[in-house]
Parts: C-alpha cells; structure tokens; sequence
C-alpha cells in the first residue's frame, strides 16, 4: 500500500473537488516516477496521535474557559493576572 498526501495529488486535479476528481487526481499522482510517497503509519502510532490530538483540544477548551472566566470578572471590575495558576 502507498500513501500519495494531499499537497502532492492536488496539482492533478482536474476540475471541481468531488470523490471522482480526487480519485483520478490521486491516481494520476501515484502513477509518476518522482511521486515521493507517505509511508503506512503502525496501529501504536495512530494510537500516540490520536491521544496528542485529544489532550490538546482539552488544553485549548481548558485556556478558552479559563479566558472566558476572565473576561466576565473584568466586565465586573475583578482584575486577575493571566496564567492558569491565577
């Protein structure tokens, strides 16, 4: 199995971005010599990255609350140093 990524295959597309132009796009991409292909990720790396993408959509939900916060106490007149810890 050979993995063509996207930035590669979107020079042969040919038209609207549909299923059917993406698939004649890739395989036009596949079949030339110099096409530099991705290679198949292992189920342990797909595991790591699915948990790296998780913890760091809680972290950017966990700041946004934390700026939220924030911004009611100041619509208040309660001034508090950024950060976290604050």
């Amino acid at each position: 199995m050979r993995l063509v990524p996207a930035q590669f295959a979107t020079p042969f597309c040919k038209s609207n971005k549909n299923d059917f132009n993406d698939a004649d796009a890739i395989a036009e991409a596949a079949i030339r010599g110099h096409m530099r292909f991705s290679r198949v990720k292992s189920v342990e790396e797909l595991d790591m990255q699915a948990l790296q993408r998780a913890r760091d959509r809680m972290i950017r939900e966990r700041t946004g609350q934390i700026n939220q916060i924030r911004a009611f106490l100041l619509e208040n007149g309660v001034t508090i140093v950024q950060g976290r810890a604050n």
